[in-house]
């Protein structure tokens, strides 16, 4: 069964999943976090009208990865640029299998859809990795909260066959 995307406002039984993946992959970065605030708040954000946008990847109807469109990150040093793709997560038993880069690109297409241009993003891979392969463009390096960030950019258009 292929690959298949939904906006988690559609699918909220999914949030305490998501927040788990989320929690575990970057809370020891957010001191006085919790997994039961992280819940709350993705819970207090599934209206699709505004953003954040929170997609889900799903493999066989079973959620596998998740990626969010965010007005603003790094909001402190970058405030005029929006908007963000983040929080970037696949289910650690589904890596290494192309879900990334789709959801990537099913977000690049969701922040077009809504009028963007331009998109940003964070990573900690001061190659690009995946985002880099996927025609993003170094903007800034920074040190940033305690680690060296890599923040790309990449110009959106239509997809082919639209």
């Amino acid at each position: 069964m292929p690959l298949t995307f939904s906006l988690l406002a559609r699918l909220p039984e999914c949030v305490p999943l998501v927040a788990k993946w989320l929690f575990d992959e970057w809370g020891h970065e957010r001191p006085g976090s919790s997994l039961e605030l992280l819940t709350k708040d993705i819970s207090s954000k599934l209206d699709t009208a505004t953003l954040p946008v929170q997609v889900l990847a799903l493999l066989e109807d079973l959620p596998v990865g998740v990626a969010i469109l965010k007005a603003h990150e790094m909001k402190d040093v970058f405030p005029d640029r929006t908007p963000w793709l983040g929080s970037v997560v696949v289910a650690p038993a589904h890596r290494g299998h192309g879900i990334g880069a789709a959801l990537t690109l099913e977000m690049e297409a969701l922040a077009f859809a809504r009028g963007f241009t331009r998109l940003y993003l964070q990573t900690e891979h001061q190659d690009g990795g995946l985002y880099a392969r996927q025609g993003w463009q170094t903007c800034d390096r920074l040190q940033y909260r305690g680690y060296q960030a890599n923040v790309m950019s990449k110009e959106l258009g239509p997809v082919h066959g639209e």
